[in-house]
């Protein structure tokens, strides 16, 4: 493999400010030698990269022709209709060759799930980071578990934040002989600490349920 190796983050949308964990790899992965698939885009570019989204490109009068038929039929066999094929399929397999696309890292499982056969298709080792829901809700679907499966078949390597994650993945049957756990940290260079404050703490997360800020109250 090379040193700095031409790489493609995939996410659901570019740019989400929130997503900084996904950000930093976008900007940073291997000297910033970095491209992005994205579902859509928002018009931002922060960090002046080479971007594909696939709702960027028109459908053919074939595509639309065909829709009411595959994408029944792609949520049924990989639990998602975001697989894109035809016109998309094309535009998103000459954006990786154009850009000289050496590996894939698809920011969560369900990202993944939209480029896993583009990259069989060119040969390209891809690999995906499971980071919450992608590897605890969704997996409550069963037609989401199918296409997992058939997924992890193709993945050259997983990882994911927690082992209870993993093992979350592992209780469905979905097993990966090259798979990880690396939390996402941050940069700590980025905070410089103050003075002790007796009796005081902060605490930094969404509003959500999921999140329980209750609990840290």
């Amino acid at each position: 493999m090379l040193d700095n190796p031409r790489t493609c983050v995939v996410v659901g949308n570019y740019f989400s400010p929130g997503q900084t964990f996904v950000n930093r790899h976008i900007a940073h992965m291997f000297g910033g030698n970095t491209c992005v698939v994205a579902n859509a885009r928002n018009g931002e570019n922060p960090y002046g990269k080479a971007v594909y989204a696939h709702r960027s490109v028109r459908r053919s009068a074939a595509d639309w022709a065909s829709l009411p038929v595959m994408a029944p039929w792609m949520r049924l066999r990989h639990g998602t209709s975001r697989i894109p094929w035809g016109v998309r399929r094309r535009a998103l397999e000459a954006f990786l060759r154009d850009e000289g696309v050496r590996i894939i890292l698809a920011e969560f499982g369900t990202e993944a799930l939209t480029v896993v056969h583009a990259a069989r298709a060119l040969g390209i080792p891809i690999f995906t980071y499971f980071r919450g829901t992608d590897a605890s809700n969704v997996l409550r679907k069963k037609s989401r578990v199918r296409g997992y499966h058939q997924m992890f078949r193709h993945l050259d390597g997983v990882f994911a934040v927690s082992l209870f994650l993993l093992n979350n993945l592992a209780a469905h049957g979905l097993h990966h002989p090259n798979a990880h756990v690396i939390p996402s940290g941050v940069d700590v260079r980025s905070f410089v600490p103050a003075a002790k404050r007796p009796r005081s703490f902060i605490a930094v997360g969404r509003m959500v349920e999921k999140k329980a800020p209750l609990v840290t109250l």
